[in-house]
């Protein structure tokens, strides 16, 4: 399980966030990201949370769909459209209907209510537009940086190719939130 921790350095009052694993050891990439990445450009603690409750959702996913992306990734392998399409569905779902979805799915059904569990079953909840638009943002940028790091660790070169291929991976990502914007607007 894991778990958006807060530390506060005592001698300097500075606030920390890091992703810690079941074992309660902070996860070293997303650790590192925050620290290599938005912690020197100087981002606000509460974005740097942000963030990491982003990367947290993307980690939930793999871990719920067996994707281990480090092994991806150094094999030069990408997310496919299918687990692109698999994970925005996943990043649109509220807080409560990713934790129904773990639960069982036997349901005591009562005759009174039976038509709203039945509505309950068929509608899904969704965050606002902002809200996964900065979900995307944020996987993306952590995407893209993990997947040249595990790639520079494994001392593989980025060739052009390789390049193209992140890149081809993380634009499928940012345009999966471009077309659900075109999508709303033309319904409107």
């Amino acid at each position: 399980m894991l778990k958006l921790t807060r530390v506060k350095f005592e001698s300097s009052g500075e606030r920390y966030s890091m992703l810690t694993g079941s074992d309660g050891l902070p996860l070293w990439y997303p650790t590192l990201f925050a620290t290599s990445q938005l912690r020197n450009a100087a981002k606000a603690p509460n974005t740097i949370e942000a963030h990491l409750n982003a990367i947290k959702l993307l980690l939930e996913w793999t871990n719920s769909h067996e994707i281990d992306l480090k092994q991806t990734f150094s094999a030069m392998k990408f997310l496919t459209v299918e687990q692109i399409e698999s994970l925005c569905s996943y990043l649109k779902q509220d807080r409560n209907q990713r934790m129904k979805r773990k639960k069982s799915n036997v349901i005591p059904i009562r005759m009174a209510n039976k038509e709203r569990i039945r509505a309950s079953l068929t509608q899904s909840k969704t965050v606002a537009k902002q809200t996964y638009y900065i979900r995307i943002s944020y996987i993306t940028d952590y995407l893209e940086w993990f997947a040249k790091r595990v790639l520079s660790e494994r001392k593989i070169i980025i060739s052009s190719e390789v390049s193209h291929l992140i890149s081809l991976m993380i634009r499928s990502l940012k345009v999966s939130y471009a077309e659900e914007t075109v999508e709303i607007n033309l319904v409107n």
